[in-house]
């Protein structure tokens, strides 16, 4: 059982009762740990005096009724006729869930290990209730933050007097298997992969990326969808076709925009209208304002308007001349006649 030792020492029940009330209290905490739902207690007082340490050879201690007010502060008796704390609860719930998670993760690893299949919807929908309920005693527990792939559900609104029936006998156990001193005895030896590993390994990560698609797609729009009037198992087969006919991105894009809607008539033919409108925007071709075309053509029209102009025959004549002149000087062919001067080139 998780302690809180700050919330516990400064605790109205540590300030205000005696040590023996206190002592008590939490023993009755303890037992209520082992109890289903977790977090109760019979409302028998022979049962509870018995637990908190009252109980003399099947005879209630008369000191009892000193400490008994004590020993049941914060315990609230709920519909099934049962006491619950809301502390134990919320501590139980936090355990719960995370138990789930690690159920979920290794389930998960393993069918990725030997190439089996792991469902875990239904743990999902297990954390899901739990973290409604964990969000109806405390708002800011850290279990609603740990796993983000589970998202709590925010129009549900749970009530927090009944009996919780998300923890199912036996949840109060052992939550780590205890691994072997010899660390994994089942990892391959090295250069076992065959020659297709390469092809296996991006297949089973494209599929794991595809499923993770799909339990975010859950997470983001399950709730909606209950909320509006279907089914969770109906949900859950349409999100599932919804993102096989129209692709992972478009089924999470019409989602978010369809959950904006509060109760539409048909929530499903709604959705599916919102991505049918996606998916033919991003089919239309690709549009450029007449504007910029004539622009564009204009300006290929100048250029390849724009030739050289040959010179006229007269500057040809002379330039070819010169030419001759500097040649024969070059070569001294003829040294009597004068060389070519600056003023006669230009």
């Amino acid at each position: 059982m998780l302690v809180d030792v700050v919330r516990v020492r400064d605790s109205s029940l540590a300030s205000d009762e005696t040590p023996e009330a206190c002592w008590a209290a939490f023993l009755l905490w303890c037992a209520s740990w082992h109890q289903v739902p977790a977090g109760s207690i019979p409302d028998t007082d022979s049962w509870i005096a018995k637990q908190a340490g009252y109980g003399l050879r099947g005879k209630i201690d008369k000191a009892w009724t000193k400490v008994r007010d004590g020993a049941l502060r914060g315990f609230v008796k709920c519909d099934d006729g049962r006491l619950y704390h809301p502390v134990v609860c919320e501590k139980a719930l936090e355990c719960w869930i995370d138990k789930l998670g690690r159920t979920i993760s290794s389930g998960n690893g393993n069918a990725k290990r030997w190439g089996g299949t792991f469902d875990s919807a239904p743990l999902e929908a297990q954390i899901i209730g739990a973290k409604a309920l964990l969000k109806a005693l405390n708002p800011h527990s850290r279990a609603l933050m740990k796993r983000k792939h589970s998202a709590v559900p925010t129009s549900s609104d749970p009530d927090p007097t009944g009996t919780p029936d998300v923890i199912p006998s036996g949840s109060q156990g052992k939550g780590r298997e205890e691994k072997g001193s010899k660390g994994n005895r089942y990892s391959e030896p090295i250069g076992s992969a065959d020659a297709d590993a390469t092809a296996s390994v991006d297949k089973s990560f494209e599929d794991e990326a595809k499923a993770l698609a799909r339990r975010r797609l859950w997470q983001d729009s399950g709730n909606w969808l209950t909320d509006n009037g279907v089914s969770v198992g109906e949900a859950k087969s349409f999100l599932n076709a919804f993102a096989k006919d129209h692709g992972s991105e478009v089924a999470a894009e019409a989602m978010r925009e369809a959950i904006k809607t509060q109760a539409p008539a048909d929530c499903r033919a709604f959705a599916t209208g919102i991505a049918q409108r996606i998916t033919g925007e991003r089919k239309k071709p690709l549009t450029v304002p007449s504007t910029a075309v004539e622009a564009t053509q204009a300006h290929l029209a100048e250029q390849s308007a724009h030739v050289p102009t040959p010179p006229p025959p007269a500057a040809a004549e002379a330039l070819q001349a010169i030419r001759k002149r500097l040649d024969k000087t070059s070569n001294h062919q003829a040294a009597n006649e004068p060389s070519v001067t600056e003023g006669e080139a230009a």
